[in-house]
């Protein structure tokens, strides 16, 4: 799963870091520019940063080097999600188009579009499969192996994010007309959720499917009951909006990130517990399943650390 902000910075850097365990390091040999988007492979091993010079570029977290330049697009880069599998990179841009990378080749497998506007966000189905696209029509659900457009789940005010249930047969959307849960088999709309009149921008499933976390300008996270679509929690305010959510691979807890910092949420307990402090954060990533985070900051460098 990847998130998206479009700031003034000219020259950032990426962090990665397995998040659960608050270790890190410094690689200043590595540079980046203007970076607007991050992702985080599944396995941690690569990075994909998307440019506002329309490149995208694969970063080797372990060999801790630039790995592919890719000319992915026209303008700017505003999405980007790897694959399950970590073998295809989807990148989505402000010239409308979505395209997929073969990762270890660098060759571009399949280019789809439609969207009146930029692409706001991507998100694959666990099997690889589908892929989701949002923008300012709503979310357009691609088959990939027949490259053509399956269904659209329409949203006047626009969707800034949507992802998959662990299952496939589930979307969740969030925009301006708030969060929404959608039957991907029929493309009809199963329920709206309440989101107390605040902007989400960060959406999860936890990993059984029964639960989604939400957050964005209020500062904290929502934890709605999927079959109901009933509030059943929501935790302590953070420091910035919410820009990226996921759930820990029990399920036990969410990892929060924001400019600010990134949090881990404890379900059992309730507690937040602040684990990385940074002021300087101004795009963030997280891994599917919460345990690395990619995040620019202001030092002109690239930074990363393998998982261990």
């Amino acid at each position: 799963m990847a998130a998206k902000l479009a700031g003034s910075v000219t020259a950032l850097a990426v962090l990665l870091l397995p998040v659960l365990h608050a270790a890190k390091s410094q690689l200043p040999d590595l540079r980046s520019q203007n970076v607007s988007v991050i992702a985080v492979s599944p396995d941690g091993r690569v990075v994909a940063t998307g440019e506002r010079a329309t490149t995208v570029k694969l970063w080797d977290s372990r060999a801790r080097r630039l790995d592919k330049t890719l000319r992915a697009h026209s303008a700017p880069v505003s999405s980007l999600a790897f694959s399950p599998d970590g073998a295809v990179l989807a990148s989505g841009s402000f010239d409308q188009w979505i395209r997929l990378w073969d990762v270890t080749s660098g060759r571009m497998m399949l280019e789809l579009g439609g969207h009146p506007g930029h692409v706001k966000s991507l998100a694959f189905t666990r099997n690889g499969e589908l892929i989701a696209s949002s923008g300012a029509d709503g979310v357009r659900l691609w088959n990939i192996g027949a490259g053509s457009l399956r269904a659209e789940l329409p949203s006047p005010r626009g969707v800034v994010t949507a992802v998959f249930a662990p299952d496939g047969g589930m979307l969740a959307s969030a925009g301006g007309d708030g969060v929404k849960l959608w039957n991907v088999g029929t493309g009809s709309l199963l329920r709206a959720v309440d989101s107390g009149g605040e902007l989400i921008l960060a959406l999860a499933f936890s990993p059984d499917g029964r639960q989604l976390a939400g957050g964005g300008t209020g500062r904290t996270v929502k934890l709605w009951d999927v079959q109901t679509g009933t509030l059943t929690r929501t935790s302590t305010g953070s420091g910035d909006f919410v820009r990226s959510l996921a759930f820990s691979a029990d399920g036990s807890t969410v990892v929060v990130a924001d400019r600010t910092s990134t949090r881990t949420w404890n379900l059992g307990t309730g507690r937040m517990r602040p684990i990385i402090s940074d002021t300087s954060f101004a795009v963030v990533a997280l891994s599917s399943d919460g345990r690395v985070l990619g995040a620019a900051v202001r030092d002109d460098a690239i930074k990363a650390l393998p998982l261990q």
